[in-house]
């Protein structure tokens, strides 16, 4: 049905050039050098320096900001600091949903344990495992 299928899982049911199972996977961030570090500084700093002294100034003045933010009553700062609130915890639910990938047999922690190939997997506490699944429609095969 064009679905492409990854390697059969080899004897014990662990798929062919993947780490013993068990075994601790981990992932953290990616090491960045120092200069890079540096340079995203830099460039983060000028990026400020031309919104809030080139670009904001020309816009409006400093002391109209001023007055608008300590002319703000309690009812106004509190709707600010909930929408705040509730941005970032937005933020943190855009990555929450997935659509999990049925890998194994129905029965694999016990076929496993017989010895059998079933692509049952254990991870190690604070293990990880990452896998692809693709969806496709062809509308020709339907």
């Amino acid at each position: 049905m064009g679905m492409e299928t990854p390697d059969p899982p080899a004897e014990g049911g662990q798929a062919q050039g993947e780490p013993p199972l068990g075994a601790p996977v981990r992932r953290g961030r990616s090491q960045t050098s120092p200069l890079n570090r540096i340079v995203q500084a830099a460039l983060t700093l000028l990026l400020l320096f031309l919104i809030f002294g080139v670009v904001l100034p020309q816009i409006a003045d400093w002391s109209d900001v001023w007055d608008a933010i300590s002319s703000l009553t309690a009812a106004d700062a509190l709707v600010l600091i909930l929408l705040f609130v509730l941005i970032e915890v937005l933020k943190g639910a855009e990555q929450a949903v997935a659509i999990e990938p049925y890998t194994c047999s129905a029965d694999a922690p016990n076929l496993a344990a017989r010895g059998i190939a079933s692509g049952w997997r254990v991870l190690a506490p604070l293990g990880e495992w990452e896998a692809v699944v693709e969806y496709r429609w062809d509308v020709s095969e339907s």
